[in-house]
């Protein structure tokens, strides 16, 4: 994020460091392993949707309990980050 500013600069990493609740720690993990899955648009490349199938292999694979719960945090926070980058492309 900083890099790309104009001009490139350092993050203030003492106030920019984000600490993961406990309750969230396992989401973000499944988040973090998955969000460049994605399913794009034919020709134009656009980002469509975070790809579920690997959501669900990924929540396999890291025996993850409770999924529902995990599915809906990971695909609130890939929406949130699309939205973001959206609206800095646009």
């Amino acid at each position: 994020m900083y890099a790309e500013r104009t001009p490139p600069g350092e993050p203030p990493c003492d106030v920019c460091r984000v600490d993961i609740s406990e309750e969230n720690q396992e989401s973000a993990r499944v988040y973090h392993l998955v969000k460049r899955q994605v399913r794009t648009a034919g020709g134009s490349g656009e980002i469509i949707d975070l790809d579920y199938a690997a959501v669900k292999a990924v929540m396999d694979i890291l025996e993850v309990q409770d999924q529902r719960t995990v599915f809906e945090r990971v695909t609130r926070a890939f929406h949130f980050f699309l939205a973001e980058r959206q609206q800095r492309s646009s």
